[in-house]
């Protein structure tokens, strides 16, 4: 029997996407301009921490479920499919420069993570001491972005701005549950779609419930974009990415040690760290970032996800 109600779900979850991430991104701009604080510091902090929830929930309850493997797999996942699917398609729209400094520091910074994630997993498991050296990195992110405010020199914060404090935070919080509530709907009813095609789980994590919760980062980016705040969409990704490495995959590797297969260590591994260097080398070499790039990077990444399903 086919499953209305999923489908019913997967309509309704997309529209709470869409125009919470509207709202969001809103409100986030709002926040920049009202501290004086640069977009891409708030893509890569506040928007980052919320939109890579769906993530964290999905896999430690994946973890505590006892499915830890698809714990992994939708972290990683969701790394290839930011930078692939997500920055491919802002980039194929608009392209912006690139901030070297910054983009330098987070960039090198997630490089090295995804790096010693895989030298984590060389044998096949993700322990729990591994998650709290993940857990010890996410801290230690906090602390350099919190140095880097420090230093800043704030050039707007007397800047006039409508709107006040109380709303435009609650406008955030709720939004952000919004996008989350309905990432949620769409990961569990395209599983069950899924499931009722016979797509089977580990093609499911990598792909589906990776693309699922990487909606808030796909719309909130697209959404950012469209009215110009590009840079707010490159910070979202580097910080969702260096988040999924440490928060995601930390948080349930302490609740369970989590599984690693050969196909995940030789291949989906090293196609994430592959996207991550070469994101970093376009901005890097041409301190830029435009449709050239974006092509490529949104073409492997259909590659990719043809060769997943395939093999």
């Amino acid at each position: 029997m086919v499953p209305w109600g999923s489908i019913l779900g997967l309509v309704i979850g997309l529209a709470m996407i869409i125009k919470g991430a509207d709202i969001f991104t809103d409100a986030a701009v709002w926040i920049a301009k009202k501290t004086g604080v640069p977009k891409v510091i708030i893509g890569v902090t506040i928007v980052s921490l919320a939109t890579t929830l769906p993530e964290f929930a999905v896999s430690v309850f994946a973890s505590y479920s006892n499915h830890a493997s698809m714990a992994v797999g939708n972290a990683v996942g969701s790394c290839i499919c930011n930078i692939g699917l997500i920055l491919g398609l802002v980039l194929i729209l608009k392209q912006f420069k690139v901030e070297r400094s910054g983009f330098i520091v987070r960039g090198v910074f997630m490089i090295v993570i995804a790096i010693l994630l895989f030298f984590m997993a060389s044998d096949l498991q993700i322990s729990r001491v591994n998650g709290v050296i993940l857990l010890s990195f996410l801290v230690l992110f906090i602390l350099i972005i919190y140095r880097e405010l420090k230093t800043m020199r704030i050039v707007s914060k007397e800047e006039k701005v409508a709107g006040s404090w109380r709303i435009k935070l609650l406008m955030f919080i709720v939004a952000s549950v919004a996008v989350v509530i309905g990432s949620r709907l769409v990961v569990n009813s395209g599983v069950t779609i899924a499931h009722y095609l016979n797509i089977p789980e580990i093609v499911i994590s990598l792909t589906l419930i990776a693309l699922g919760t990487s909606l808030p980062e796909l719309v909130t980016s697209l959404t950012a974009a469209f009215k110009g705040h590009q840079e707010l969409s490159l910070g979202n990704i580097v910080g969702a990415n260096i988040l999924n490495l440490t928060w995601v995959i930390g948080g349930a590797a302490l609740v369970n040690p989590i599984p690693i297969s050969t196909a995940n260590l030789l291949i989906d591994f090293p196609v994430m760290i592959l996207f991550m260097i070469m994101l970093f080398i376009f901005g890097l070499t041409k301190k830029r970032l435009g449709r050239w790039e974006g092509i490529v990077m949104f073409l492997l990444y259909f590659v990719y996800i043809g060769y997943t399903v395939l093999s």
